[in-house]
């Protein structure tokens, strides 16, 4: 055994120095390597230890487990590598216990280590496994990453030294947690691109990696000259950009911002890059800052905020014009109504920024409907809003006279005219005819919820109410409930019965027919919207919403547009049905103790399923009319409407 265990200490030296030869040479001709072999062979120990365990993120704790390791958890001079893997693969540090180690790490290519994870699994240890800034050199692979979910173990945190081999990435929250700020003190080298998600991410020393981008919700700020990088620096989606110190991105790099928003850049130190792009669009060369900048910014901007100057050196030498343009408006499937006079917004929208020349008087309607123009607003370099009201019916379409044009940031060109390629059609909605004249169209700006459209012509749409009189349910007899709630329809002072054109039923189950079979409401049909009989209040977008097991709106209208009876605080409404409206197989109508549900209630189902009493008990109940349809007293041809 002892000559077996010396013999295999010699091959694996010798296996080691051929590995040293290889990654020395491998470095000489540029190629990628970070393998760490500090193995000593000689007396059976090792400098690092690698991780053989399984991928595992969330709460469960991967590091701290010795078995996951060839030797041992990382601990005292001990260096960490975690290998590289095929795919993506994750290591989680979520213990309170995780040993300190002042050796370096290693986090292989597809790699991701996690710190601390969710409320109970935050901890200052989690830390320790990224091993101890001014002695650690983090080694980071191709497509690895850093995912720091310790807010609660300290928000703000120290990174040692990194070396990248590959893309790397820093992501510094997840989901719903709070975010963690990372500080990189120490230099963070090779020429490979670093991306950054969330926190506010500080650089206090020159780095050299090739390129950074600042992604969803970070603040990318350099401190130093040269913390930026020695390439193109992109602040992506909500992210920001603070310059603290001159020089800190390199004059050769491309800086891009996605879109201009107030602050998105922070001038505190004067700083130079070679071009800039802002949404994909070249920008000139010259000085910009803040409005008001001290000092001699040729181009104020509100994008730039604090009292220092962005240079651009040079730009993209853009001769062409602007050449797309776009007109969309916040009508509802190409109609408005006029309520009285209908106000509607007409998005103009060009393919680069630029600087919008024209007026309300540069307006016109290419269509038949009297107009007149609020206001023409440039509400963005890109974006013009026209707000446009009309006052007869008959047609809109915007167009801006040949005295509109849109000059880009190069003074390149695009004159108009420019017009909408879409007709809205002006309706006056009172020409409508609402059966029971209850329904109010002018609710939900116009728009009936069960089709997303205005209300038009021949759509349908249903009432239901609380009853304001008691009754028993003793009856066995589905229709015996019918003609009871008919009765208190006709009897109503809103004019809502028979003698309308309406016909009622009871929203309840017998023993052999459920709620939403004697009100013809399958949720698998869309069917109607319903509304509480004071015309406005949205009970239910269709069928399907009504039967959900969520609640509507309080059923708190009775048939005489008052409030419904209450035998009980709760307000208990006899409804023998499950909360979907299918049948109680025990607590039906006629039953010895029949479901109620409480009209009062918006929890849950609570409307339609709360709890039972006994059928001798006197309650309301609810009645939904039968589906009632818009009329129209246009004659063929009043109203043209083109799609």
């Amino acid at each position: 055994h002892a000559k077996g265990r010396e013999m295999y200490r010699t091959v694996q030296a010798m296996i080691m120095g051929v590995l040293a030869m290889v990654v020395t040479l491998s470095q000489a001709v540029g190629q990628v390597s970070y393998i760490l072999v500090t193995n000593d062979v000689s007396s059976g120990t090792s400098s690092n230890t690698t991780y053989t365990g399984t991928s595992g993120g969330g709460s469960g704790d991967k590091w701290n487990v010795p078995g996951n390791w060839d030797f041992g958890v990382p601990a005292s001079a001990l260096s960490a590598v975690i290998p590289d893997k095929a795919s993506a693969f994750t290591v989680a540090a979520t213990s309170a216990t995780i040993p300190p180690y002042s050796g370096d790490l290693t986090i292989g290519s597809n790699v991701t280590l996690q710190i601390g994870w969710a409320s109970g699994s935050q901890s200052p240890a989690c830390y320790n496994a990224l091993g101890t800034p001014g002695s650690t050199t983090i080694h980071m692979g191709p497509n690895s990453m850093v995912k720091n979910r310790n807010y609660r173990g300290g928000a703000n945190w120290d990174v040692p030294a990194v070396i990248l081999y590959g893309a790397a990435t820093f992501k510094n929250k997840e989901s719903t947690e709070g975010v963690t700020n990372p500080t990189f003190d120490y230099p963070v080298t090779g020429s490979h691109p670093l991306t950054l998600q969330f926190g506010t991410c500080t650089f206090n020393a020159s780095n050299s990696f090739s390129a950074l981008t600042g992604e969803v919700g970070s603040t990318v700020k350099g401190t130093v000259a040269g913390s930026l990088g020695t390439g193109d620096v992109t602040i992506n989606d909500t992210a920001k950009l603070v310059i603290d110190a001159a020089d800190a991105m390199a004059d050769t790099a491309t800086l891009s911002l996605n879109i201009p928003t107030s602050g998105k850049v922070t001038m505190n130190g004067d700083d130079a890059v070679g071009t800039l792009t802002i949404g994909g669009f070249p920008y000139p060369a010259g000085t910009y800052g803040r409005v008001g900048t001290p000092g001699t910014a040729s181009n104020e901007v509100s994008w730039i905020s604090g009292n220092s100057v962005l240079t651009v050196l040079s730009d993209s030498g853009d001769v062409h014009d602007p050449t797309t343009f776009v007109i969309t408006d916040d009508s509802v499937n190409g109609e408005t109504f006029m309520l009285p006079a209908p106000t509607v917004t007409f998005t103009l929208t060009f393919n680069e920024p630029g600087t919008f020349t024209g007026g309300a008087g540069d307006v016109v309607n290419s269509g038949s409907a009297a107009i007149s123009v609020d206001s023409v607003t440039q509400v963005s370099e890109t974006t013009v809003v026209i707000d446009v009201t009309a006052s007869s019916i008959g047609t809109l379409q915007v167009t801006t006279t040949g005295a509109t044009s849109f000059e880009d940031v190069f003074g390149n060109t695009l004159n108009g005219p420019f017009a909408d390629d879409s007709t809205i059609a002006v309706h006056d909605a009172s020409v409508l005819i609402r059966p029971l004249g209850i329904l109010n169209l002018e609710a939900n700006s116009g728009v009936n919820p069960a089709t997303g459209s205005l209300w038009k012509n021949g759509d349908t749409y249903r009432f239901i109410f609380a009853s304001s009189v008691m009754t028993n349910a003793i009856e066995t007899d589905i229709e015996w409930y019918n003609d009871y709630v008919q009765g208190l329809a006709d009897a109503s002072p809103l004019g809502i019965g028979s003698d309308q054109g309406a016909t009622w039923k009871i929203a309840a189950s017998s023993s052999n027919v459920s709620a939403r079979a004697n009100t013809l409401t399958d949720p698998a049909e869309h069917g109607e919207a319903i509304f509480l009989l004071n015309g406005s209040s949205l009970v239910a977008t269709n069928y399907a919403d009504l039967w959900n097991g969520l609640a509507p709106s309080p059923i708190n209208v009775s048939e005489t547009g008052g409030s419904p009876a209450i035998n009980t605080q709760h307000g208990d409404t006899w409804t023998g049905s499950q909360g979907n409206g299918t049948i109680h197989s025990s607590q039906h109508l006629g039953a010895a103790n029949v479901m109620c549900g409480l009209w009062p209630h918006t929890s849950g189902a609570h409307w339609f399923l709360r709890w039972s009493g006994t059928n001798t008990a006197v309650r309301p109940v609810y009645g939904l009319s039968m589906p009632l349809t818009l009329g129209t007293t246009y004659f063929p041809g009043s109203v043209l409407i083109i799609r």
